[in-house]
């Protein structure tokens, strides 16, 4: 007949017991066959993610989080961009602390509200996007039977996010290309003329120049965008395809030795010039910049095609924070108890 539990371990899955230390933390331990200890940490969340791998031989219980998020994994990841892959596994960290161990079934929005809550007083927007992936899963669970539970975000309010205003000014761009040097400003033009993220003009290569287009694979959603090269930023590539180099390499903005810049090259070397030119603003508010400017000159279709975005939604929350729609001011005298009188003074 096997030994009663102590109290302190009554609550605990089976096999795990709880170590008090010197200064009053607890520790987790796993008591395998021999008596060995398996140490399982001191957080209860990860303990119980542990102890379900050991129990089912190295994996997740069947039907819990852990095990669609696996199985989430494998069946989406060959399918997204390796930057958005990243993100992913760095959300799923804190959602398989709380989430990991438990049965889908299981997890009700109430449970979304309090952890939404709990991890936005440290951490709102990453609070948002884990979330996000949250829902992601369990309607990738629902779709593919792995549950016929509702999904428990629905309904749930994420914190509010302020949207990014601030607006690169023409002046502000002059200045700052005045500064920077060759490299940063090939950087800097393809990204503003073109309207692409830093990474997207960081890995566009020699390549990627033909039939009269700047072809773009956007490493975040994998959308095709060809940038035709006419104007400035034809005379840009037309400069950096013809310019003498010790070595050639393959990409576009490359150093005299042909190697191409890193994101943290570009940072440092953008950060010197923004320094030297006086300016504050982001190297990622090119891109708003390039929409905004395109948006007034050629009108929506035009900036979200710049852009990349499938749906125009996207396009105008993304530009609106910083540009909006400019509107008439009233003149006084439009209402008929003014006697058509535009002097507020002299009405009546």
């Amino acid at each position: 007949m096997p030994r009663p539990r102590l109290p302190a371990n009554s609550t605990l899955p089976p096999r795990v017991q709880a170590v008090t230390g010197k200064r009053g933390g607890v520790r987790y331990y796993y008591r395998a066959a021999g008596g060995r200890k398996i140490a399982l940490g001191s957080d209860p969340n990860t303990m119980r993610v542990k102890w379900a791998e050991i129990e089912n031989g190295g994996r997740s219980q069947p039907g819990t989080f852990k095990a669609a998020w696996l199985a989430y994994k494998k069946a989406h990841f060959p399918k997204i961009a390796p930057r958005t892959r990243k993100d992913y596994e760095a959300e799923s960290v804190p959602l398989l602390k709380v989430f990991g161990p438990h049965r889908l079934d299981a997890i009700e929005p109430q449970h979304v509200r309090k952890y939404l809550d709990a991890r936005g007083e440290v951490a709102k927007v990453r609070a948002n996007r884990e979330k996000a992936l949250l829902s992601s899963i369990f309607n990738w669970a629902r779709e593919n039977g792995l549950t016929s539970a509702p999904n428990p975000c629905a309904g749930v309010k994420r914190h509010a996010e302020a949207p990014r205003e601030r607006y690169v000014t023409d002046s502000e761009l002059r200045a700052l290309l005045e500064k920077a040097d060759a490299i940063v400003r090939d950087a800097i033009e393809i990204a503003y003329h073109a309207g692409q993220r830093p990474a997207d003009v960081l890995k566009a290569k020699r390549q990627d120049v033909q039939e009269g287009c700047l072809r773009f694979r956007q490493a975040k959603t994998g959308a095709m965008v060809p940038v035709r090269l006419v104007g400035r930023l034809a005379a840009v590539v037309e400069a950096i395809l013809t310019r003498s180099r010790k070595v050639t390499g393959v990409y576009l903005v490359q150093d005299d030795n042909g190697q191409p810049l890193t994101y943290w090259q570009l940072r440092a070397r953008f950060d010197a010039a923004r320094e030297a030119a006086g300016v504050s603003f982001q190297f990622r508010d090119l891109r708003a910049k390039a929409g905004t400017d395109m948006r007034r000159a050629a009108g929506w279709d035009a900036a979200q095609g710049l852009l990349g975005h499938a749906e125009p939604g996207t396009t105008k929350r993304y530009i609106r924070a910083r540009d909006g729609d400019a509107v008439d001011p009233v003149e006084f005298g439009t209402s008929v108890e003014t006697n058509g009188t535009s002097d507020p003074a002299k009405a009546g």
